[in-house]
């Protein structure tokens, strides 16, 4: 676990530099749902009108590709079905 908050660390840190790189703003990071097979996180940055739509696909390609370099993989959600004999 102590990994991937490292990881995590290392993704909100590429992001505020991300975000800062055409001068200060501000960025918050916060931690939004432990939920029962994921961790929910959001970045949001204070960023110009011009950059608005530009910006936070930079920041999620930004923490795509740390995860990726650190090999953390994101599954696919599973769901067993089961059907029953009514009978």
């Amino acid at each position: 676990m102590n990994e991937q908050l490292q990881t995590l660390e290392h993704a909100q840190q590429t992001a505020i530099d991300l975000a800062i790189q055409s001068g200060p703003r501000l960025v918050v990071v916060l931690l939004l749902i432990l939920a029962d097979s994921s961790v929910q996180i959001a970045i949001r940055p204070w960023t110009p009108v011009a950059d608005f739509h530009v910006t936070p696909g930079d920041i999620t390609q930004a923490v795509l590709e740390t995860f990726r370099d650190r090999g953390i993989r994101i599954p696919l959600p599973q769901r067993e079905v089961r059907l029953l004999d009514p009978t």
